[in-house]
């Protein structure tokens, strides 16, 4: 399993880098990580850790197993209600723009999700990325997404599909968010055009779904295939169709460095 330590800390950095906000909290979802990574993240300014490995899990009655479970663990910031309002980030994002907009959407809104092939959908709406959410926590609609969570069969998209299935379900209305705040790595070989034109116009996150910039190398870009030959193939054509993407990762997280209270990260 992939450690989203590395991509966490990018994460932050980025944001102060590039957000232009005057302060912010970031709100870690911690689960499986080591104490001296979790303690690294305590010690950030503005951020704040909670453990899921310390709370009630969601598990009970879906049938689900651990591993499983360990992909919904999104599903708990709708129980956070103490923040009014929450930017939800995945942990394989770099923040490249002004996050300053943001502040005046209200929730919900998320980009589409055009990584796939042929855009998916539930029910009669288009499946949203959940790996940018703008979204108000509330203790009755965690009861629903866990409701809807127990309900269900899980395939590929794990607690998006959960999500996405409650906005429908439920005729919640959502903003859709402009490709540019979610532009998912995988739509510059199946949206060519936009995903150009979104590059040359500003990017405000990048999206690393299809391969971890900080795991390169170790064996951890492909799971579920017992074929080593397969792995490694799969390894450097992914290096090669997204090398552009992967420079500006690594050169991003080189180039910045956040002074905490023991070290500099």
């Amino acid at each position: 399993m992939i450690c989203f330590f590395p991509g966490i800390l990018c994460l932050y950095k980025s944001i102060i880098y590039n957000s232009q906000l005057e302060s912010f909290k970031l709100v870690v979802l911690s689960r499986g990580l080591s104490a001296n990574n979790e303690s690294t993240l305590r010690q950030l300014p503005g951020v704040r850790v909670i453990n899921l490995d310390k709370l009630d899990g969601l598990g009970a009655g879906t049938g689900l197993n651990a591993k499983k479970m360990f992909n919904m663990n999104k599903l708990y910031l709708f129980g956070l209600d103490e923040y009014e309002k929450l930017v939800y980030l995945d942990a394989d994002m770099l923040c490249l723009g002004d996050l300053r907009p943001l502040e005046h959407i209200e929730p919900w809104a998320m980009a589409p999700d055009y990584g796939q092939n042929v855009g998916a959908s539930v029910g009669q709406r288009m499946m949203f990325n959940t790996g940018v959410m703008v979204l108000r926590p509330c203790k009755e609609t965690f009861g629903n997404l866990v409701k809807t969570l127990r309900g269900m069969r899980f395939g590929h998209f794990a607690d998006q599909a959960v999500i996405n299935k409650y906005l429908n379900d439920d005729s919640v209305p959502v903003e859709c968010l402009h490709p540019k705040w979610n532009l998912i790595i995988s739509n510059k070989h199946i949206n060519k055009k936009m995903y150009s034109d979104i590059m040359k116009s500003g990017v405000k996150f990048m999206h690393f779904t299809k391969i971890k910039p900080w795991a390169i190398g170790r064996g951890l870009l492909v799971e579920k295939t017992s074929s080593k030959v397969y792995l490694h193939a799969k390894d450097r054509l992914l290096r090669w169709r997204f090398k552009e993407e992967i420079a500006l990762w690594k050169s991003a997280d080189a180039s910045m460095r956040i002074e905490t209270a023991s070290s500099a990260v």
